[in-house]
């Protein structure tokens, strides 16, 4: 983490906290996170278990800094050590968090979103801190008085602090969050820079650019068996060069990434290059390879050299 900045560390009426965001795969973490820092910290797409690391994203109003912790989706029986160390990650967030944002879908409660508040809930230090809650995809319920439904049925799964209907896509609901928020945030000196939006480095940044197209771009079991590492990496004043390997656990999966004339390759390269000169404000040139590691998801050793570490 950056070091504190001497204006704000003088200022007594400044407020900062981490505000860890909570909930089953694919139910809109990302999504939100990007609209609540105003910048795209976290990859996203439709499948469920897109999000890998705890990934921070920092958003300054005025005396109000909230540092927004994005983990993996909490899910039961997490069978290979890829998914039980995503699962531990997000867990182990709570611990150092001053709020606690837990979010289902507006448009119905599952038997999932119960067995997840559990287990969230006895992690350490959760039942001392205040909890919101975000009820996404809202503007999907029909009719709107279902809402209300789902409201109470929050109520009587956890004491919350609040309970706030949104579409984050959208952006609906979002201000009021991000109201209530602030509202929870200890006193204390901001952390960031003002200008900061995320604690990652551009290299991982690129490798989740990377890696988003093949959760886009992929059948659905490919993209849980790849991962993406950057392997070289110079920036100069007007351009990029990036080489990255895709990894991949067996042939037949390779031949997929690649796919008929490499067509699958340049268009995951050609659509990946869009984020990433969005990224960097420049040119990028980037070369992808394809490389097979057998059982890598299921390897400690190879999960912890791709920065996933047990929190």
């Amino acid at each position: 983490m950056n070091s504190k900045s001497e204006s704000n560390a003088t200022r007594p009426d400044t407020r900062f906290g981490y505000v860890v965001v909570l909930g089953r795969p694919n139910v809109g973490k990302s999504t939100l996170v990007n609209r609540l820092v105003g910048s795209k910290v976290s990859i996203v797409s439709r499948r469920p278990q897109t999000t890998r690391h705890r990934v921070l994203g920092v958003a300054t109003k005025g005396i109000y800094q909230a540092a927004y912790v994005d983990t993996p989706g909490v899910h039961k029986d997490a069978k290979r050590v890829l998914n039980r160390t995503m699962v531990k990650n997000a867990i182990a967030a709570i611990q150092d968090a001053d709020v606690g944002l837990f979010l289902v879908e507006g448009t119905g409660l599952h038997e999932q979103d119960h067995a997840v508040l559990k287990r969230i809930m006895r992690g350490s230090g959760a039942k001392s801190m205040p909890w919101l809650c975000a009820l996404t995809k809202s503007d999907l319920v029909r009719p709107k008085e279902k809402l209300l439904e789902r409201i109470s049925e929050l109520s009587r799964m956890q004491d919350w602090s609040a309970i706030v209907p949104l579409c984050a896509r959208r952006g609906q609901g979002v201000e009021d969050l991000r109201a209530l928020v602030e509202q929870h945030l200890p006193e204390g000196p901001h952390m960031f820079p003002e200008d900061q939006v995320s604690d990652r480095s551009l290299q991982f940044m690129a490798s989740e650019l990377i890696r988003e197209q093949l959760m886009r771009q992929l059948g659905d079991e490919v993209p849980h068996r790849t991962a993406v590492r950057i392997d070289e990496f110079d920036e100069s004043e007007l351009r990029v060069r990036l080489a990255a390997s895709i990894l991949v656990e067996r042939e037949g999966q390779k031949a997929i990434v690649i796919g008929a004339k490499g067509e699958r390759l340049k268009s995951i390269g050609s659509k990946a290059r869009v984020g990433l000169e969005a990224l960097f404000a420049k040119k990028v040139g980037l070369r992808l390879w394809v490389r097979v590691r057998p059982n890598w998801s299921n390897s400690e050793k190879a999960v912890k050299s791709l920065g996933i570490h047990e929190g």
